[in-house]
């Protein structure tokens, strides 16, 4: 058996470790989403209490927002899906190791095997990944 080199080590806890290091960050990020949704809520509340009767919003004031309506569902303009932190986390992890395996990368992400599938699947959907027999590759 081949032993592997204290770079290949290095590079393995790094990668280890970022994978760790956004698990633990994406329930800050819903939450952050959450919290942002909230506020635009209550400014729309805010709004409609001090409008006069019959007119509406009162003209909007300051920078660029985004504007309020129906939900996007998930998708940017264009129809484009929006990418989650674990879709870029595996992203950035093919990228930085071509060839990588759908359970090395959810060993190293700290995610099951099946989601790390699913989220191979949907970038390969994107075309960002391709999937191979020997293992996930990046699309440039």
């Amino acid at each position: 058996m081949a032993r592997r080199s204290s770079a290949d080590d290095l590079i393995a806890r790094a990668q280890e470790e970022i994978g760790t290091r956004l698990a633990e960050l994406e329930p800050l990020v819903a939450e952050k989403d959450r919290l942002e949704r909230a506020l635009e809520a209550l400014e729309g509340l805010a709004g409609a209490r001090t409008a006069p009767a019959g007119r509406g919003r009162p003209a909007a004031t300051g920078g660029p927002r985004r504007p309020r309506g129906r939900s996007t569902g998930g998708r940017a303009s264009g129809g484009r899906t929006l990418r989650g932190p674990r879709q870029r986390g595996l992203l950035a992890l093919v990228e930085d190791t071509p060839g990588l395996t759908v359970s090395a990368a959810a060993r190293t992400m700290g995610i099951s095997s099946s989601q790390a599938s699913n989220l191979a699947r949907r970038l390969e959907e994107e075309g960002e990944i391709r999937r191979t027999d020997q293992g996930l590759f990046a699309v440039t």
